[in-house]
């Protein structure tokens, strides 16, 4: 007698839990008719609670969704998927996570999405559309991804030849910069002496001839002259005085030449 006792109070409990459930999904079904999506929402939160259908989670993405919080969106479809047994339920979820990636520009994973939703209802036909829409925005997406790395190259390109041409154009604006180059490098292409010296030609030789330090034999010249210039001199002195004395000048030997 205890015994079914306790297997009606399991059953009446488990009904009564059942039109709980029941009575906070249609609740939050009406929140969601009323467009009141954030009191949907606690309803359907609520209902996860008891409900294991995946119902409530489902209906919990659709008010993230209308509310456009498509990353919570997302989660909640997928957790729907992943928990309930029903191919309908989970069918709709994948399709719906494909809407929230498209909504996002991620049509990679609106094409994954979609092509979830026809593995397990291959006959759905908004599902097929949805999949060639998702496919022609993702080619168009790489195609712009290429467009814009190959703008940036040129762009960089374009840059880069400018600066070569203001480059360019500074050398030619300051000759005296390259007048110094080529000095330089006329000086680096002359032949060099053994003391590392460029080498002179004989015109620059008889140039810089004045310039040199002068030899002993010059320096003999050079004294021996100065003393002759002395005795000149003095001669000069003795024949003026000879002048005065006798009226006529006497004649001085000749200079001698070196």
């Amino acid at each position: 007698m205890k015994k079914i006792f306790f297997i009606v109070l399991v059953f009446i409990t488990a009904n009564g839990f059942a039109q709980s459930t029941h009575k906070i999904l249609r609740e939050g079904d009406a929140q969601y008719v009323n467009k009141n999506f954030t009191e949907a929402e606690k309803n359907y939160t609520e209902a996860e609670k008891l409900d294991r259908s995946g119902k409530a989670e489902y209906n919990a993405g659709n008010t993230a969704f209308e509310q456009q919080h498509y990353d919570e969106a997302i989660q909640r479809y997928k957790k729907a998927s992943e928990n309930s047994g029903n191919d309908n339920i989970k069918a709709r979820a994948n399709y719906n996570m494909g809407n929230a990636h498209l909504a996002k520009k991620e049509y990679e994973k609106a094409v994954e999405a979609y092509k979830n939703t026809l593995r397990i209802k291959p006959d759905d036909a908004d599902a097929k559309k949805n999949l060639a829409f998702a496919k022609k925005q993702l080619q168009q997406q790489e195609q712009n991804k290429q467009e814009n790395k190959n703008d940036k190259q040129n762009k960089n390109k374009q840059n880069q030849d400018k600066q070569d041409k203001s480059d360019k154009s500074g050398d030619k604006n300051n000759p005296q910069q390259n007048n110094g180059q080529d000095d330089k490098e006329k000086q680096n292409n002359q032949p060099q002496n053994q003391d590392g010296n460029p080498q002179q030609k004989p015109g620059e030789q008889n140039n810089n001839k004045n310039d040199m330090p002068s030899s002993p034999d010059n320096m003999k010249k050079e004294e021996a002259n100065r003393m002759l210039r002395i005795m000149d001199e003095e001669e000069r002195k003795v024949q003026a005085r000879q002048i005065k004395k006798n009226g006529k000048p006497e004649f001085s030997r000749p200079k001698k030449d070196w």
